[in-house]
């Protein structure tokens, strides 16, 4: 029962850190957008104020690194002895 459960964790913990790779590449994509428009002249934007406010609060929200960190604690409990 326990060598199953382990290689459960162990398929749950690639499958986490293929997610957070996805994530930190999106993560990566939307801090050069931003920098984009913060440099770029006005002609060369295609986002609206509202959507790069809404990429700062995405970026600069202290819940969605929370949400990350609190489902990996979840996940990667030791096991019991």
């Amino acid at each position: 029962m326990e060598d199953g459960k382990k290689a459960v964790q162990k398929e749950v913990h690639k499958i986490v850190v293929w997610a957070l790779r996805g994530g930190a590449i999106a993560l990566g994509m939307l801090v050069l957008i931003r920098l984009w428009h913060m440099g770029s002249p006005l002609c060369w934007r295609w986002l609206s104020p509202e959507n790069v406010q809404e990429i700062d609060k995405m970026l600069f929200s202290s819940a969605f690194g929370g949400v990350i960190l609190s489902y990996l604690k979840q996940i990667m409990k030791p096991l019991p002895k």
